[in-house]
C-alpha cells in the first residue's frame, strides 16, 4: 500500500507545513506575513464550508467509483470460480487424464499396425475437417468485427475472441500431433507433409504469444506501471517524457501517420508506386530513436532502474511477437499448395479472409505500421495511468479505470494484429494439410477437383473429399468398421479430456488475473481512503468494508507490536547479561581444562567461535529491532500529524497560539514609537526575558548583578594581561639594551671608515663636476646609511616607550621588517667600496663587477693549498726593510734585480692594497673545514663524518706512499 503513495506523501503532514510557515515568518516577521500564514493554515486544516463541500463531493465520487471497480472485479471473479467449480478435478489431474488417453491411442495403433494407423488418420482428418469449419466461422466473425474486434466475446461464457482462437488452434495442433507421431505409410519416403505441419505449429505459436502478451501485460506491466506512476518514480517519469518527446518529434499525430502507412500498404499490395515516402522516412527515424532509447537502458549500469525495467519488459513482449510472426510467415512460404487445391472451399474461404499480401514490400510496411501502433499503445496506456494517478492522489475527482479499460490499448493492438496479419493463414495451411492427408488416403484430390462439376460456386467441399477418402479406405480393406469405431471412441475421449484440461487451464489463468486485479483495486481503494480519511469521516461516509485492514487498526496494531518489541528487547538484554556470565565461567573452565589436557584446545576454540558468532547475530538482531522501532514510531507520528487525531489537533492549537503571539509581537513592534538602542539590545541578549516577563526594576537589578560579576571576571583577566604586558616590556627593554651595546660597537667601527667614506664622497663630487656621468655610489650609500641609523634609533625609542598603542605596535613591526631587510645591503655595499685585493695570476678568477665580501668568502677552492707568494724576511737584528740589500741577510725570494709593479686606482691614482692570496686560500680552507664542506663543498659533513674522513685519509696507503721517507710515516 505504501508503494502506491506519491513521493510527496511524507510532506503532507503538519510538521512539514509548520516548518515551512515558520521559516517564512523568520524571513519576514511582519503582521502581514502572519496574516498570510494564518490564511494558509486555515485553508489547509480548517477550510471554509463551501470549499469543504466541493472537495468532499469530488472525493466521495472517486471513492464510489473505486468501490464500483472493486465490486465489478469481485463479481467477475465469483462467476469464474463458480464456472471452475463445475469441474472439481484439478488441472494437474486433467493433464494426467490427457496423457492416459493419448497412451491408449498409441497402444491401439501399435496393436493393430497399418490398420490402426490408417483408421486413426481417417478419424483425425474427419475431426480436423469439422474443427476447421468452426475455425473458419470464428475467423470470419473476427474479420467482420473490424475495429470492434477487441470487444468481441463468445456467446456462451463471454470469453475473449483471442482465447477462443488460441483454444481452437491448440485443439487442432494436439490432434495433428497424433498424426505426426504415427505417420501414414505413404509419408514414410516423403517430407511433403512436414512443412505444412510446421507452418500450422508456427501459427499456433503466434496465438500463444499474443495470449502471453495480454496475460503478462495484465500481470506485470499494468500493476507495476500504475504503481510506479502513482509513486512518481523518477526513472519512469523520465522514460515517459522521452516517449512523449519521441512522438512529438514526428511532426504529426500517430493516427495520421498510420493512415498514410495504410495507403502505402494498399499501393504495395496493388503494385502501385509510393505516394507518401516521407511517412516511411518518419517511421525509420522514429524507429532509430526508439532503438537508441532501448540501447541507452542496456548500456547503463547493470542494476536497471524501474523505468528501464518497464521499458525493456513492455517492449520485449512486442519483440517476441514480431519474431514469432516472421517465423510463421517463413513457414507458410515453404508450403507448396497446388493451384487446383485452392478451389477447395476451406482454402478458398480462408484466402478471402486474408487482408494482406505478404510480399517483401508489404511485410516491411506491415512492420512499420505495427511499430507505430506499438509506440501508440505504450503512449495511450501511460496516459491512462497518469490520469488515474492524478485522480487517486488529488481531491478534485477525475476518471477511474478498471483493468479492462487500462488494457484497452493493448487489446486494440492485439485485435489489429490478428485481423491484419494472422487471420486466414492458419485456415489456408490447415486446408492444405487436409488435402495432403486425403490424397495420401487414396483419393486424388486434383482429379476429383477436375472431374467435379464446380458450377457457379467454383469450390469443392472438403467434407465430401474426406468422406470419400474414408469410404475408399474401408472399400480397399485398409481398415474395417470396427477399427474406425474403436479409434473414434478413443479419439473422442482424448479430445474431450484435452478440452477439459484446456478450459481448466484458461479458467485458472483468468482467475489468477482477476484475483490480482481485485487485490490491486482493493489496495488502491484503501490507499485512497487513507489519504482522504479526514474528508470521508467529516462527510459521514463510513469506510468501506472492502478495505481490510483499516488505517486505525493498522496504527493500533503497530503500536502494540512496537511496545511488545521494546519489552522483549529489555528482556533480551537481561538474559544476555546472565548468558555472558555463564559463558565467561564456561570459557574460564575450558581454559583450565585445556591447560591440563591439550586435546581440549579444539573444544575451547570451537566454543569461542560459537560465542563470537552468537554475539554477532545478537548485535545484528538488536540493530534490526531498533531500526524497526524507529521506523514504526516515525510512521505513527507521520500519520498522527497528517490526519485529524488528538495529537494533530493539539499541534494545531499550539501552532495557533504561537501565531497569535507572533501577531501580537508584530503589532506591538509596528505600533511602538520608542526605539531600542544597541546597548539595550545587548542587555536583553545577556539576560533574556522569560515567558511574560517585563523589563522592571527586578530585571534591571538582576542584570546589574550579572554585569558586576562579569566585570569582576574581566578585571581579573585584565590584571593577568597587564602583568604579561609588563613582563614583555621588561624583556623588550633588555633586548633593546643589548641592541644598543651592539650598535655602539658598530658606531665605533664605522667611525674608523667614516672619514674615508667622506673623502671618497668628496672625490666623487669632484669627479662629478668634471664628468656628469660619474657614479655617486659613496654619496648614495652615506644617505642610505644615515636613514638606516635614524630608523634604528627611532625603532629603539618607540620600543622602549611607556605607552604603546596598536598603531605604534604596527609601526614598530614595520620598522623591524625594514631594518632586517636593509642590514645585509648596508654591509655588502660597504665591502664593495674596499680596494680590490691583488692576487697572483694563477689564483685570479674571472672578474666580477658585483663581487662582495660574502661572495669572496664562499668561492670554491680549486686547489688544495695555493702556492706560497715570494716574500722577503727582514733582518730582525737590524730592522732593515726587506727591500734593502744587507749583509748577513738570507735571501728567500727571487733575484732582487726585479722590481715589483705597483697597482694603482685608475681614477684616483693611489696605490691599491694587495690581497695576500695565500692567506685567502688558507682562510677558505679553514672556513670549509669549520663548515664541514671539506673536501666536497656541495655536501655538509657532521663532526663524526669529518673525523672519520681525516682518519681514513691519514691511514690511506696511497697517501702514505707519497710522503718523504725521512718522515717515517709508517711509525
Amino acid at each position: 500500500m505504501a508503494g502506491h503513495f506519491p513521493r510527496g506523501y511524507a510532506e503532507q503532514n503538519r510538521s512539514f507545513n509548520y516548518q515551512k510557515w515558520l521559516q517564512e515568518l523568520i524571513c519576514d516577521f511582519s503582521s502581514l506575513k502572519c496574516q498570510d500564514v494564518l490564511s494558509s493554515f486555515q485553508n489547509e486544516y480548517h477550510p471554509l464550508p463551501t470549499s469543504i463541500q466541493a472537495n468532499t463531493q469530488a472525493v466521495l465520487a472517486t471513492d464510489l467509483k473505486l468501490q464500483t471497480v472493486v465490486r465489478d472485479a469481485n463479481t467477475k471473479l465469483i462467476k469464474l470460480m463458480e464456472r471452475r467449480s463445475i469441474e472439481q478435478v484439478e488441472t494437474s489431474l486433467l493433464g494426467v487424464s490427457v496423457h492416459a488417453t493419448a497412451t491408449s491411442i498409441h497402444q491401439y495403433v501399435e496393436e493393430n499396425g497399418v490398420y490402426g494407423i490408417t483408421s486413426l488418420t481417417s478419424v483425425v482428418v474427419t475431426a480436423i475437417c469439422s474443427l476447421n469449419k468452426r475455425y473458419l466461422l470464428m475467423e470470419g466473425a473476427a474479420a467482420a468485427a473490424g475495429d470492434r474486434l477487441m470487444d468481441l466475446t463468445s456467446r456462451d461464457f463471454g470469453d475473449w475472441f483471442l482465447d477462443e482462437l488460441c483454444s481452437m488452434s491448440g485443439n487442432i495442433n494436439q490432434l495433428m500431433g497424433l498424426l505426426k507421431e504415427r505417420p501414414l505409410t505413404a509419408f514414410e519416403d516423403s517430407d511433403q507433409w512436414k512443412p505444412a505441419l510446421h507452418a500450422m505449429q508456427a501459427s499456433h505459436r503466434v496465438y500463444v504469444t499474443l495470449q502471453e502478451l495480454n496475460i503478462h501485460f495484465r500481470n506485470i506491466i499494468l500493476p507495476e506501471s500504475l504503481k510506479a506512476v502513482q509513486a512518481q518514480e523518477s526513472s519512469v517519469l523520465a522514460f515517459l517524457e522521452q516517449l512523449d518527446s519521441l512522438v512529438e518529434e514526428c511532426g504529426q499525430p500517430l493516427d495520421e501517420l498510420l493512415s498514410l502507412l495504410e495507403i502505402e500498404l494498399r499501393n504495395a499490395i496493388m503494385g502501385m508506386e509510393q505516394t507518401n515516402p516521407d511517412a516511411i522516412t518518419t517511421v525509420n527515424s522514429m524507429r532509430a530513436k526508439f532503438d537508441d532509447l532501448i540501447q541507452q537502458s542496456d548500456a547503463e549500469c547493470t542494476e536497471l532502474t524501474p523505468g528501464q525495467m518497464l521499458l525493456k519488459g513492455f517492449n520485449g513482449l512486442f519483440v517476441t511477437l514480431d519474431s514469432d510472426l516472421m517465423a510463421m510467415l517463413e513457414a507458410v512460404r515453404t508450403v507448396q499448395t497446388p493451384d487446383l487445391w485452392k478451389k477447395v472451399d476451406v482454402i478458398r474461404e480462408a484466402k478471402g479472409l486474408q487482408m494482406s499480401a505478404f510480399s517483401s514490400g508489404a511485410v516491411s510496411l506491415l512492420g512499420d505500421i505495427f511499430f507505430v501502433r506499438r509506440v501508440k499503445t505504450m503512449q495511450e496506456f501511460y496516459e491512462l495511468c497518469q490520469k488515474m494517478a492524478a485522480t487517486l492522489q488529488g481531491n478534485l475527482g477525475g476518471d477511474v479505470y478498471d483493468d479492462d479499460q487500462l488494457s484497452k490499448p493493448v487489446r486494440h493492438f492485439i485485435a489489429d494484429f490478428v485481423r491484419k496479419q494472422v487471420i486466414g493463414l492458419p485456415s489456408q495451411t490447415l486446408g492444405s494439410i487436409l488435402c495432403t492427408y486425403i490424397n495420401a488416403l487414396g483419393v486424388d484430390v486434383t482429379a476429383e477437383i477436375e472431374l467435379k462439376d464446380i458450377g457457379a460456386s467454383s469450390k469443392v467441399a472438403i467434407e465430401d473429399l474426406c468422406k470419400k477418402a474414408v469410404d475408399l479406405c474401408i472399400k480397399n480393406d485398409q481398415f474395417e468398421h470396427v477399427h474406425l469405431t474403436e479409434v473414434s471412441a478413443l479419439t473422442s475421449t482424448h479430445d474431450a479430456a484435452w478440452r477439459k484440461q484446456d478450459l481448466a487451464r484458461r479458467l485458472d489463468s483468468n482467475i489468477l488475473l482477476l484475483q490480482a486485479s481485485v487485490q490491486r483495486c482493493q489496495i488502491q481503494l484503501a490507499s485512497y481512503q487513507w489519504l482522504h480519511e479526514d474528508v470521508l469521516t467529516q462527510a459521514g461516509r463510513p469506510l468501506s468494508k472492502m478495505v481490510l485492514p483499516l488505517r486505525a487498526t493498522v496504527m493500533s496494531e503497530m503500536k502494540k507490536s512496537v511496545q511488545a518489541l521494546m519489552s522483549q528487547e529489555s528482556n533480551a538484554c537481561s538474559v544476555q547479561d546472565k548468558y555472558l556470565q555463564l559463558e565467561s565461567s564456561i570459557c574460564q573452565r575450558l581454559k583450565w581444562a585445556s591447560g591440563a589436557n591439550p586435546s581440549l584446545s579444539q573444544t575451547l576454540q570451537d566454543f569461542e567461535t560459537a560465542q563470537t558468532n552468537r554475539n554477532t547475530l545478537l548485535q545484528a538482531e538488536s540493530k534490526l529491532a531498533s531500526d524497526a522501532i524507529k521506523m514504526c514510531n516515525a510512521i505513527r507520528h507521520c500519520e498522527a500529524m497528517r490526519t485529524r487525531t488528538q495529537d494533530g489537533m493539539a499541534a494545531d492549537n499550539n501552532f495557533m497560539i504561537l501565531l497569535a503571539r507572533c501577531q501580537e509581537s508584530c503589532n506591538l513592534t509596528e505600533s511602538c514609537e520608542t526605539t531600542v538602542t544597541k546597548v539595550e539590545e545587548r542587555l536583553v541578549e545577556i539576560k533574556p526575558l522569560k515567558n511574560g516577563q517585563a523589563v522592571d526594576a527586578e530585571w534591571i537589578r538582576s542584570v546589574l548583578e550579572h554585569l558586576t560579576r562579569e566585570i569582576g571576571v574581566v578585571g581579573g583577566s585584565m590584571a593577568k594581561i597587564k602583568a604579561a604586558v609588563e613582563a614583555s616590556k621588561t624583556d623588550v627593554k633588555a633586548k633593546v639594551s643589548s641592541l644598543k651595546t651592539v650598535l655602539s660597537s658598530h658606531h665605533k667601527l664605522m667611525s674608523e671608515v667614516r672619514s674615508s667614506l667622506k673623502a671618497m664622497a668628496k672625490y666623487e663630487e669632484q669627479d662629478g663636476e668634471c664628468d656628469d656621468e660619474a657614479p655617486d655610489d659613496v654619496r648614495e650609500y652615506l644617505i642610505t646609511y644615515r636613514a638606516f641609523s635614524e630608523t634604528v634609533s627611532q625603532f629603539m625609542k618607540l620600543a622602549t616607550a611607556d605607552e604603546i598603542t596598536s598603531d605604534i605596535a604596527i609601526e614598530i613591526e614595520s620598522m623591524a621588517e625594514t631594518i632586517l631587510g636593509k642590514i645585509n645591503s648596508i654591509y655588502n655595499d660597504l665591502v664593495q667600496f674596499a680596494s680590490p685585493l691583488k692576487v697572483e695570476a694563477s689564483d685570479r678568477e674571472e672578474p666580477s663587477a658585483s663581487l662582495n665580501f660574502a661572495t669572496a668568502l664562499k668561492k670554491t677552492v680549486d686547489k688544495d693549498v695555493p702556492k706560497r707568494p715570494v716574500i722577503l724576511r727582514p733582518d730582525l737584528s737590524t730592522g732593515t726593510p726587506p727591500a734593502s740589500p744587507q749583509t748577513g741577510t738570507t735571501k728567500v725570494s727571487a733575484p732582487v734585480g726585479k722590481k715589483e709593479k705597483i697597482s694603482r686606482d685608475p681614477r684616483t691614482g693611489k696605490a691599491i692594497q694587495e690581497r695576500n692570496s695565500y692567506a685567502v686560500g688558507v682562510w677558505r680552507r679553514v672556513k670549509m673545514k669549520l663548515d664541514g664542506r671539506d673536501p666536497d663543498i656541495s655536501k655538509r659533513l657532521s663532526v663524526a663524518e669529518q673525523v672519520e674522513y681525516v682518519i681514513r685519509e691519514a691511514t690511506d696507503v696511497d697517501n702514505l706512499a707519497l710522503l718523504y721517507e725521512g718522515w717515517t710515516p709508517w711509525v
